[in-house]
């Protein structure tokens, strides 16, 4: 029986794979397009074949443009000791190509997949590593980067100095997140909200939410656990950490912490609960970048309205009198003589 199965496994590693030279192939891109997403529907259902579909998927990347590699071209041209194969999912290529979440990716120059197809969120879950290499997304907690000991070093003495702050945060925003952490994913951006590693993605909730037949319900007990995570370089944290240590209870810096959430959910793809209060705060933050009064009445303005012309009466047209013809005088008879 041993035997067999060797056996087996010899002549499927021996059958040639149809997609290995085919990166640049036409045909098969034009196959791939028209049949991508039962590929990907195989992965969901078909778990004992999973593994040769694998091979079939195509995706677009950070480092691709408008062509596609396979996860094999991939693994090729991973960094020296990368351990993870980066994926963030999304709308659409331009959305994702703008995310936050991808900014210290960039810098190291990892290579992230797109997960573009809203089959994407159903079908990649289930294939949770390919060639020992596991799938972490950009845009779920608990990414990691490979850095040495020292960076992680760096990271947790961060996280203990910004405590009262991430404590404070969690208070403030209470049900609406699972708590509040440092990150180091960010650079330029102030702070994003992910999702758990293992439940919904915030465009898995994005597409649920889309859909006409889903039940509010349901949607509400599905809804993925989310995580604040801060960017203690951003000039943002560092003065709402400057405020609440200066005043927890600054009705200001609890406004700031409820703005940059909603930003933050908008940044997701997904809207505020509130989008009427939301408004609001930035109406607020515009008068103060603007150097309005927050106690500034709106003032009805006054309005003189100019004169109506008057209206001239309209003249009556006179005819000219067309000259009469003159008509031919008759000529009088002459007295014979």
């Amino acid at each position: 029986m041993r035997k067999k199965r060797k056996r087996k496994e010899d002549e499927e590693e021996k059958t040639p794979n149809p997609a290995e030279k085919a990166e640049d192939n036409e045909d098969y891109l034009k196959f791939w397009k028209e049949f991508a997403k039962a590929i990907k529907l195989g992965l969901y259902e078909d778990s004992s074949n999973r593994t040769k579909l694998a091979k079939l998927l195509r995706f677009q990347s950070s480092k691709t443009g408008d062509n596609w590699t396979s996860l094999e071209k991939y693994i090729s041209r991973m960094k020296k000791n990368q351990k993870n194969i980066y994926y963030i999912s999304g709308e659409t290529k331009e959305q994702v190509e703008r995310s936050p979440f991808l900014e210290r990716l960039r810098k190291k120059d990892l290579e992230v997949l797109y997960y573009v197809d809203p089959i994407d969120e159903y079908a990649m879950p289930q294939l949770t590593e390919f060639k020992g290499f596991q799938f972490m997304g950009a845009n779920k907690e608990n990414l990691k980067f490979d850095d040495d000991d020292e960076e992680e070093k760096k990271l947790k003495k961060l996280q203990e100095m910004h405590k009262p702050l991430t404590d404070w945060l969690k208070e403030t925003l209470g049900p609406k997140i699972e708590k509040a952490v440092v990150t180091n994913r960010l650079l330029e951006t102030p702070a994003v909200i992910v999702s758990s590693q293992y439940g919904w993605s915030t465009n898995m909730e994005r597409i649920m939410k889309a859909q006409t037949m889903g039940s509010n319900d349901k949607s509400q007990s599905m809804t993925s656990q989310k995580t604040f995570e801060i960017n203690p370089g951003h000039p943002i944290i560092r003065e709402l950490r400057a405020r609440v240590e200066a005043d927890s209870k600054s009705q200001e810096a609890k406004d700031v912490a409820h703005t940059l959430y909603d930003i933050s959910l908008v940044g997701t793809g997904l809207t505020p609960a509130d989008p009427a209060e939301f408004a609001s705060r930035l109406y607020s933050l515009v008068k103060l970048g603007l150097g309005v009064s927050k106690d500034a009445q709106i003032e009805i303005p006054e309005v003189e309205l100019d004169p109506e012309p008057e209206k001239e009466e309209p003249k009556e047209e006179t005819k000219e009198e067309e000259p009469k013809e003159e008509e031919p005088k008759e000529e009088e008879p002459k007295d014979d003589l």
